[in-house]
């Protein structure tokens, strides 16, 4: 594990390490953290930014927690080869290209989709990261293929609050142990 102090310059994230924590005071570090993803950032007050990533690799998994204590807006655009879906904290309240997001919402995204969030002070999130191929292996080992879907561009999902919750904090809590115990 690699702790990062407090940037006032971009970060070059170390994708050899399985967990990297990123403590960012600099808004333009926040798009050099993750590498499945492109993102600029800009903090919509003046005071000092406190954000936080944890990026966890698991083989071809790529989670992250994120939080911030300011109101930020960001341009978020998932790379090539990766799904994505996004659990958000209980304190979250923003917007997804101008949709609500908050704890009961779940995004689900393939790549190459541009999205624009604008959260407040306070969000947290949690994002897993995969490649297509492994969701579609594991619902036929589980013969449940024809069951779900992937996402056709980007989808706001409203499933029942406890699953959203329940993914919410499954991946809090293996963010929280990686950065403990990587």
């Amino acid at each position: 594990m690699k702790i990062l102090p407090p940037s006032t310059k971009p970060v070059t994230p170390n994708p050899s390490s399985a967990v990297t924590v990123f403590e960012i005071s600099d808004p333009t570090a926040i798009g050099q953290t993750i590498e499945v993803i492109e993102q600029d950032a800009v903090q919509l007050e003046s005071r000092p930014l406190r954000a936080r990533q944890v990026v966890v690799r698991l083989g071809t998994i790529c989670l992250t927690f994120q939080s911030t204590n300011l109101p930020i807006r960001t341009r978020t655009k998932l790379r090539t080869g990766f799904v994505g879906f996004v659990a958000f904290g209980p304190q979250a309240a923003g917007t997804l290209n101008g949709l609500p997001v908050g704890p009961d919402r779940i995004l689900a995204s393939t790549s190459g989709v541009e999205v624009e969030f604008v959260v407040a002070g306070g969000y947290e999130s949690v994002s897993f990261f995969l490649p297509p191929d492994d969701i579609r292996a594991h619902l036929r080992g589980r013969d449940r293929e024809d069951e779900f879907h992937l996402p056709n561009g980007v989808e706001l999902l409203q499933p029942s609050p406890a699953a959203a919750h329940g993914l919410y904090g499954w991946g809090r809590r293996l963010a929280d142990v990686a950065a403990r115990q990587p």
